[in-house]
């Protein structure tokens, strides 16, 4: 490293996270030690490459490509480093792959122990700088023994709902923050860091927050010694955001934006899943198409508003009475498709017999007044010579339309 300063830097630590050697986040403690005045000025350079002693430069290359290819570890490495003057000082870098916008970086934070001249001082202060660097990251960070807590930092007691580090010092175990269903995996994940087996670097779990609301984390563990014996430091990065959005983004390709039901594209990639898995563990498996008796009629007479009120209303009534496992969806139109794993002809007409039902004997309640709409429906069942799930929806339609020559508001298997 090019250091520009002759003097010992108070604090001797500093932070520096970068992707290829370019700065994406520095503290003023790292800026100050290579003679600039805050981390600010590191980020401005398109490279800390040239900061590297040219001596050293091949190696750090070379670690950097092995480490973000996992053809090596992140250690704890220490190195000779001399600044413009010639003068020589020992390095303690320790390294961790982070995420960083979504991608993959490495963090390191270098240690000056230049001026620590016996063992016993070397310990003491390189734990103390090791407990400012946790404490002062950006990134939650916990260092535990069998989940009891021995150090942690405010970002890991702020993301849990805490106002101190000391809260949750004081706890037995912060497993009370998984959920039931990550417990068991932490426990395998522990043991395998524990016996230096590496499990998978980037996990995603859904924590839980001292007022019982969830957050969802990514992190990154390591083994660690703390008072001689083997410990588990746990980095954490707060997701929450990030999941819901997708979640959202989820929803939005999966759900009809008028009548919040599947759509047809969903409906009909989780039916043809459905098809396939009933038919090889040979279970029964039905559907029912619905079609509003004279729709056309709201739409000329009260307009499409009307008419867009008319389908959230019978859905929601249909939403009341399709239970899990079974499930509906806005096939197109005025039509809706009901699918029922498991279910026979006859459970499925005695359903759509309720739908029908219903929509007889309640009135619709619209911004136009409230009037009743009579449904159709079409019920077909899985054949023995059925291949693929529109056969189904095929048998289902030809009835739907027999409903409606019949003079419609009835149910046809």
């Amino acid at each position: 490293m090019s250091k520009k300063r002759t003097d010992l830097i108070n604090p001797n630590y500093g932070m520096v996270i970068h992707r290829d050697f370019v700065p994406l986040y520095a503290d003023d403690n790292y800026a100050q030690f290579f003679g600039y005045q805050n981390g600010k000025d590191i980020l401005e350079l398109a490279s800390i490459f040239s900061l590297i002693n040219p001596d050293q430069r091949d190696i750090t290359k070379s670690n950097y490509d092995d480490i973000m290819s996992g053809k090596k570890k992140p250690q704890v490495r220490s190195f000779r480093h001399y600044d413009d003057q010639g003068s020589e000082f020992f390095i303690l870098a320790i390294e961790q792959i982070v995420n960083w916008e979504e991608e993959p970086a490495l963090q390191i934070a270098f240690v000056d122990i230049s001026s620590l001249t016996q063992a016993e001082t070397k310990i003491r202060k390189s734990e103390q700088r090791f407990r400012d660097l946790i404490e002062g990251s950006i990134q939650g960070m916990v260092i535990h023994r069998n989940f009891k807590p021995l150090l942690v930092n405010q970002a890991y007691a702020s993301m849990h709902g805490y106002e101190s580090p000391a809260e949750i010092l004081a706890l037995d175990d912060i497993s009370i923050f998984f959920t039931d269903k990550n417990l068991d995996v932490s426990l395998v994940r522990a043991a395998l860091i524990l016996s230096d087996k590496q499990p998978d670097t980037k996990q995603r779990f859904k924590n839980r927050r001292k007022d019982g609301s969830y957050l969802w984390v990514e992190l990154v563990e390591r083994k660690v010694t703390w008072n001689d014996k083997d410990a588990i430091q746990t980095t954490l990065i707060d997701v929450t955001e990030q999941v819901v959005m997708e979640e959202k983004l989820i929803q939005m390709a999966m759900t009809d934006s008028l009548t919040n039901l599947y759509n047809r594209r969903f409906l009909m990639d989780k039916s043809s899943e459905v098809f396939n898995l009933n038919k090889k563990n040979d279970q029964p498996l039905a559907c029912i198409l619905i079609d509003l008796d004279k729709f056309k009629d709201v739409n000329d007479e009260h307009g499409h508003s009307v008419g867009d009120e008319t389908l959230i209303e019978f859905s929601k009534r249909c939403q009341t009475l399709v239970q899990a496992p079974y499930y509906i969806g806005r096939y197109g139109g005025e039509e809706f498709l009901v699918v029922m794993p498991n279910a026979t002809a006859n459970t499925a007409y005695e359903l759509a017999e309720e739908i029908r039902l219903k929509c007889a004997s309640e009135p619709l309640i619209t911004s136009a007044g409230a009037f009743t709409l009579t449904v159709s429906a079409g019920v077909s069942y899985f054949k023995d010579t059925d291949k693929h799930f529109d056969q189904l929806i095929d048998r289902a339609d030809k009835r739907l339309y027999e409903a409606k020559a019949l003079g419609r508001n009835r149910v046809v298997v």
